[in-house]
């Protein structure tokens, strides 16, 4: 059962939740919006999204991302502006409105990537906030995100019917893995990290951009021939986006190791476990012993207890109730579970896009598949 405490915690969340939409409300924001109540509506959207409730976050955050546009965030410099009041050029005062922007591009490009649906933030002239000494000290991590959120909402592509060639995806995928080498030293370096928070950035630059290149590679997983790519260049796509998905998980325990700050997150939460997921559904559980340890490890992380008889040693056991996940992240737990347990969790094989690179065994991950499109529709298990 859920503890005293976090009941009470939960029943002041909602009461806080309920009260801001209220003042909202009160302040008329659809027909007069502002900067301060877009901020509102951006804290809400967070608070939705690492309360485990991301579809109504990513909902929320479509209205605020119109908001916003109606006050011209989103325009350029030397654009003119229907609102006098807040001009277009950068200006040193102008940098609140840019970076308030770009951290709705932020949420937007990581909750339509978990979704696969196009973001909303897609037309993107408003400069970066970024610090006049970025180019010569490095990025911060708040820099280093919108960067690589500018290059969600340019190279992964949502539509299935979209096709991606062999180097449009090494092209992006270099971009993406240049953010690594930009950021400041403290946050690049790990020896050079002096700080509890330098060493959770310096991890969660490196999960985001690693799950972000493990689904620009994820066309190459395709049973069926992919256009754009020959048998070899989809084997070294295949090995790359199991790399990165497996430095995905690593990334996501050792910050887990340091904070409880990855369980209590939507985009950490999601992009590991989906990624440990993935890996089983690949047949890695079997194939790789380091692939094995990490989806033990995750599922001991991800559960409020675990069995005293070392179940994650690889001995029969039951590992205790989940944390509070949400629906689908919760089925998606219980079928990484499984794989991890059983190896084998159907007899039918699903999935007819993704085959595991070299292998002609049969996929009979029913459960895990399903739950992979659970967590992307919504808990909705499709046709």
């Amino acid at each position: 059962m859920v503890s005293t405490t976090s009941t009470v915690l939960l029943s002041l969340l909602i009461i806080l939740v309920a009260s801001s939409f209220h003042c909202l409300r009160l302040s008329n924001f659809l027909i007069r919006p502002t900067l301060e109540s877009l901020q509102a509506l951006l804290i809400l959207g967070f608070v939705l999204a690492n309360d485990m409730k991301a579809e109504a976050s990513w909902a929320l955050l479509g209205l605020s991302c119109r908001l916003a546009q109606a006050l011209g965030l989103h325009r350029g410099p030397n654009e003119s502006s229907r609102n006098p009041a807040y001009p277009t050029t950068p200006t040193p005062n102008d940098i609140p409105r840019r970076k308030l922007w770009w951290t709705m591009v932020w949420q937007d490009a990581l909750l339509s990537l978990s979704f696969d649906r196009p973001p909303v933030a897609t037309i993107t002239r408003c400069e970066m906030p970024l610090s006049p000494d970025a180019a010569l000290k490095g990025f911060t991590y708040p820099e280093a995100m919108y960067n690589l959120c500018a290059i969600i909402l340019t190279a992964v592509k949502n539509d299935s019917n979209s096709t991606s060639d062999y180097h449009h995806i090494i092209n992006y995928s270099q971009k993406v893995e240049d953010i690594r080498s930009q950021v400041k030293p403290e946050i690049r370096i790990k020896e050079a990290c002096k700080t509890v928070q330098d060493k959770l950035q310096h991890y969660a630059v490196r999960l985001h951009t690693s799950f972000v290149i493990s689904v620009l590679c994820r066309p190459a997983l395709r049973r069926n021939t992919s256009p754009g790519m020959d048998p070899p260049q989809k084997a070294i796509l295949a090995l790359k986006c199991k790399q990165n998905l497996t430095e995905t998980v690593r990334m996501y325990l050792k910050m887990h190791s340091f904070s409880v700050i990855p369980t209590r997150s939507w985009a950490f939460t999601y992009h590991g476990l989906s990624s440990a997921v993935l890996l089983g559904i690949l047949g890695e559980t079997k194939a790789d012993p380091e692939v094995r340890k990490l989806q033990g490890e995750l599922i001991e992380c991800l559960s409020a207890t675990t069995a005293k008889d070392g179940t994650l040693r690889g001995e029969k056991g039951k590992v205790g109730k989940d944390i509070e996940l949400s629906g689908p992240l919760s089925r998606a737990l219980a079928a990484l579970r499984n794989i991890y347990e059983h190896g084998w969790v159907a007899d039918e094989p699903v999935l007819p896009q993704v085959q595991p690179i070299g292998r002609n065994e049969q996929f009979e991950h029913q459960d895990a598949a399903l739950a992979m499109a659970s967590m992307q529709q919504n808990g909705i298990t499709p046709p």
